[in-house]
């Protein structure tokens, strides 16, 4: 068995896999403030629920929050007894990084373009939905250009009730309408459907920049739940992170050494 870590700003998300087949994937939140003891408690009882007698082949983790890696390196050795394969945005990969510099470069946006060129070739535009939603792009020769960073929808929602003084916070649904009748269905109009006419634009333009044929995948919690309308996108694959991890652990040391928590 192999063990994936993606560690995110919000959640991490965790997937086994049984030769390249993704047997089990459970989400945690990310502990902002540091595992300590209740969250080191929590992540132990949600490893353990795979069998006693499995046999840990190694584990692989990639982490956009730093601070935490020490940490997390820690628990995951004492559970698997293995050492933890960390993978960061300057580990030689398939897809070369273009980022300037290249270790500002969030390290899941470089998984989600190894994962996508693997399945579905190049030039490829990954669209990422969590806290953040990232539009990046890979050319025809393999390489990760950059792209685009916008806040998540929460995140918008979150940042109007906070600064504004009668916008209400609300929960997050699909609008019916781009025409709101209510402040509670403007601000799903505005959130939603702006973000979704952001998306259509920026993935027209990085078209322009790699291609009008590339491919548009998406991933990420809020595609998932189906709030955001994108009519470009063209395949969804939740997990293409985790993929990414596992492609990486199979290409072993022809593609990067095994690094310590970075």
């Amino acid at each position: 068995m192999l063990l994936t870590v993606n560690v995110g700003n919000s959640n991490t998300r965790f997937g086994v896999f049984q030769g390249a087949r993704l047997q089990r994937v459970f989400t945690l939140p990310t502990p902002v403030a540091g595992l300590d003891s209740s969250w080191k408690r929590q992540w132990t009882q949600a490893l353990n629920k795979n069998p006693k007698s499995v046999l840990w082949e190694g584990v692989i983790a990639a982490s956009v929050v730093p601070r935490l890696c020490k940490d997390v390196n820690g628990i995951l050795q004492a559970l698997t007894k293995r050492r933890v394969r960390w993978i960061t945005s300057v580990t030689p990969m398939p897809v070369k990084n273009a980022y300037r510099p290249p270790r500002d470069l969030g390290v899941d946006r470089l998984l989600n373009a190894v994962a996508a060129r693997a399945e579905f070739g190049a030039p490829v535009i990954m669209i990422d939905a969590g806290t953040a939603i990232t539009v990046d792009a890979v050319d025809a020769r393999g390489v990760f250009l950059g792209g685009a960073i916008l806040p998540g929808l929460e995140l918008s929602l979150q940042a109007l009730a906070r600064g504004t003084a009668l916008v209400p916070r609300v929960s997050l649904k699909k609008p019916q309408s781009l025409l709101g009748r209510s402040t509670r269905t403007a601000l799903a109009a505005g959130v939603v459907g702006g973000t979704a006419g952001a998306l259509t634009a920026l993935v027209a333009g990085l078209r322009l920049k790699v291609g009008p044929k590339a491919m548009v995948i998406g991933t990420g919690g809020t595609l998932e739940q189906g709030i955001l309308p994108l009519p470009e996108l063209q395949h969804f694959r939740p997990h293409l992170a985790l993929t990414a991890l596992l492609l990486l652990w199979q290409a072993g040391p022809v593609i990067g050494p095994s690094h310590d928590a970075p």
